[in-house]
């Protein structure tokens, strides 16, 4: 979850100053996120993250490590439509492109990008886990919901 001040316009990216924080409850999510991929022992090789600073910020909660900016997943309400277009082809892509073996890569992103892109409504501090087809998609494998983690 994040605060709920607004984001009209966007500025430098690496000012958290004018972006929306993650709040307390977001911050607790992220971490349980974290937790129970470990105790599902997914391995996560790579985390991506959003230029913007709540993303990095649950990436960094979650894994424990600043993550690698991806800028294919950056996601405003004052994007055009075309803008709009591209990032979920460019998240459609990312889902299903195949991890190095053994491996797993973590997006973190924006809720209306993942909807669009893949069907997959998340709300904030939700996770959904992906497995890449053989014919270039992907397929919903499960969904770990806010407070809720599903057993191993």
């Amino acid at each position: 979850m994040t605060d709920s001040k607004p984001e009209p316009v966007v500025f430098d990216l690496t000012d958290c100053g004018w972006q929306r924080d993650l709040s307390a409850d977001g911050r607790r999510q992220a971490a349980a996120v974290g937790a129970r991929l470990a105790e599902l022992h997914i391995p996560v090789m790579i985390v991506e993250a959003s230029p913007f600073c709540r993303t990095r910020q649950t990436a960094e909660i979650a894994f424990g490590r600043a993550p690698k900016i991806n800028s294919d997943l950056f996601y405003h309400v004052t994007q055009t439509a075309e803008q709009v277009a591209l990032a979920n082809a460019l998240l459609r892509a990312r889902l299903a492109a195949r991890p190095p073996s053994g491996a797993n890569i973590v997006l973190v992103g924006h809720s209306p990008t993942m909807k669009e892109a893949s069907g997959v409504e998340l709300p904030e501090g939700e996770a959904a886990i992906v497995k890449p087809a053989a014919d270039g998609t992907f397929r919903l494998m499960a969904r770990l919901e806010a407070g809720i983690m599903p057993a191993p």
